[in-house]
């Protein structure tokens, strides 16, 4: 007997789940696999040395790794802090395909370079360089680098611009023309040059050399602070090239360049003795002694080669020594800084005028003109009035060949004294070289209105304990009798009190335990569903201040950035942050078992969020940096 096959084949199970598992099965094997979606942009950040001299170049590089194409990139971002100077950026872009297993597999990379210049000592933290891709914002991370005295070598020997090697200036192995050659053939007999340039470069006498160098300072003695320009030239007489070049360090000085592009220079014709030499200017800088004393700036050396020169010849500059000594004591106004030398104006602006009291206000004062611009400003003390550290930002230019330009200080300043509050005055003394004398240029805080805050509740549970004399332990002890009463005599009792507790209080002790247990196992199942109510609220919020980020608006930021660290608090621990003021939440968290580092860092958020509302231009990194730790507490706080 022939068995009739069916389909699909019985097996006990219902015909649809084994019409779903066959059609599941030949999905399987039949439709080709889904291409995974592209992992997000991977960015890094990297310094080509974290140990760096002063007054020498080193470079900070954003790299941007995807998946995706990378051509849609824009608006490159990079906030140097006080004394690191900045050139570039340069961007390089490039795409790599490989095939594994008839797999094709791209990967593309933005490498965004800036050349940074370092000219004060210490360590420095260099903010998260950042591009604009797609709509989105990608940050590196921050770096930090340790800057040290110059030791006097040279810069070609190694590194990111070392001659023979990977640089900024060229292709691997090969050495930059930093300057064109000299004239093919060089002709005594050319007319005389009579310009004012020719006519100070000319020496009664000099080293009998096919080609030397010479530095040449505008001035041989300097105050503390002032600028010196200094001059380097080459003269020759045949034609050359400069193969390698090594900067004098100016250990004792901050260093500026004023001389961009070299091989620009034209050269005149001048004498040495009795020889004719073409002279050519090869760099300036600006140089700001930093301290008192007969300070070397040391030589200018580069390699050259030529017909009448040889090959590689290593020529070296005279080292010129500055005289430098500090300003006069006579007149000097209390509160000088050594170093604040030029001519600056002092402008600022407060807000808001009104304020409730524990809150914080923004002040902004720039400086600005030509000199050294001074690196802090002192602050009027007084109490009731907490400074918190400035945030700089710096933009130095040159004009006329003097160094100058603005420096900014972002102050968030807290206010803890209900009533009219006078700031004061913000003085800056200077010396001015020109005029020879010191002067000095201020600017009036005014006032601010400090609304007086209404109690806290926990200000007002303390005020009842202490007026219900809880401090006083006989407080809780029962009055005194007042007279004596007679003895009673107890009656006798056919059970002991414990047995008819036992026979009493049994059953209902346990009726009321497992109530007790019903409402704790609710209570605890509801404080968990709102916990993660206020979980998932927060980090809607972190994601508003990522949106907020993207499109600009620094100060919906702030807003959503302290909304999402309210809930995250209240989440962990039930305290409303709202109710509280700041210099008592750490104390609050700390006793609802939160680590004392958390509960400061949530602090410190806040308090960022609430200054950084009154600050006129926030710096967008630090923004994001905000955001990024405000998500990392979030986590660290379990949500």
């Amino acid at each position: 007997m022939k068995r009739k096959l069916t389909w699909p084949p019985k097996t006990g199970l219902p015909r649809t789940l084994v019409l779903f598992c066959w059609l599941a099965l030949a999905a399987f094997v039949v439709l080709p696999p889904v291409v995974a979606r592209a992992d997000a942009p991977t960015v890094t950040t990297a310094v080509s040395t974290r140990k760096v001299e002063a007054g020498e170049p080193f470079s900070l590089v954003l790299t941007v790794t995807s998946q995706e194409q990378l051509s849609g990139y824009s608006s490159p971002s990079f906030a140097a802090p006080t004394g690191i100077t900045v050139s570039g950026p340069s961007t390089q872009t490039s795409t790599q395909t490989r095939i594994i297993n008839g797999v094709r597999a791209d990967k593309s990379s933005l490498r965004i370079t800036y050349t940074l210049t370092a000219h004060a000592l210490g360590t420095m933290t260099l903010p998260s360089p950042s591009v604009q891709h797609n709509g989105a914002r990608l940050t590196g991370q921050p770096v930090t680098v340790e800057v040290v005295p110059a030791t006097g070598g040279g810069s070609g020997s190694g590194g990111i611009g070392a001659i023979g090697g990977p640089g900024i200036f060229g292709a691997p192995g090969i050495a930059p023309q930093l300057f064109p050659p000299g004239p093919p053939d060089f002709d005594d007999n050319a007319p005389e040059d009579d310009s004012a340039s020719a006519r100070e470069l000319k020496l009664p006498s000099g080293p009998d050399e096919i080609v030397f160098l010479r530095a040449v300072p505008d001035k041989e003695k300097a105050i503390v602070g002032e600028q010196v320009t200094l001059s380097v030239y080459l003269y020759y007489r045949d034609a050359y090239e400069m193969t390698e070049r090594h900067d004098a360090k100016y250990k004792d000085f901050l260093r500026f360049p004023l001389l961009m592009d070299p091989g620009a220079t034209t050269p005149v014709i001048t004498t040495v003795g009795t020889k004719r030499y073409g002279a050519r200017l090869v760099d300036r800088v600006a140089l700001i002694p930093l301290r008192a004393g007969k300070l070397a700036t040391g030589s200018m050396s580069a390699r050259f080669n030529g017909r009448q020169i040889g090959a590689r010849v290593m020529k070296s500059s005279n080292d010129v020594t500055i005289e430098v000594i500090e300003p006069p004591q006579d007149g000097r106004p209390a509160g000088y800084t050594l170093g604040n030398v030029g001519r600056f104006n002092l402008t600022g602006a407060v807000t808001p005028r009104r304020v409730k009291q524990g809150g914080s206000i923004g002040v902004v004062l720039t400086v600005d003109g030509i000199g050294n611009l001074p690196s802090r400003l002192d602050m009027p003390e007084q109490k009731g009035v907490e400074w918190l550290a400035p945030r700089t930002r710096d933009n130095i230019t040159t004009k006329g060949g003097r160094i100058g330009g603005k420096r900014t200080f972002e102050y968030v300043v807290r206010l803890s004294s209900a009533g009219t509050t006078d700031l004061g005055t913000v003085e800056l003394p200077f010396f001015d070289p020109a005029a020879g004398k010191y002067e000095t240029t201020k600017f009036v805080l005014g006032n601010v209105e400090v609304e007086e805050a209404a109690p806290t509740q926990a200000e007002i549970d303390r005020a009842q304990d202490k007026a219900k004399g809880s401090d006083d332990p006989l407080s809780k002890l029962p009055d005194p009798h007042a007279s004596l009463t007679p003895f009673e005599k107890r009656s006798q009792r056919l059970f002991s009190p414990i047995q008819l507790g036992l026979a009493f209080g049994a059953a209902p002790a346990l009726a009321l335990l497992w109530m007790g247990l019903s409402k704790a196992r609710q209570a605890s199942k509801n404080r968990k569903d709102s916990g993660s109510e206020l979980r998932s609220k927060a980090k809607e919020a972190i994601a508003s201040a990522k949106k907020a980020d993207a499109s600009g608006a620094p100060r919906d930021v702030f807003a959503s950035v302290e909304r999402a660290i309210a809930l995250f608090v209240e989440a962990k621990t039930g305290i409303k942050v709202r109710g509280l003021r700041l210099g008592e939440l750490p104390e609050k968290l700390t006793a609802a078992g939160i680590p004392s580092e958390l509960a400061d860092d949530a602090k410190n958020m806040l308090e960022e969020c609430e200054g950084g509302r009154y600050v006129p231009s926030p710096d967008p990194d630090a923004t994001r940096e905000l955001v990024k730790r405000a998500a990392a507490l979030g986590k660290k706080l379990g949500a």
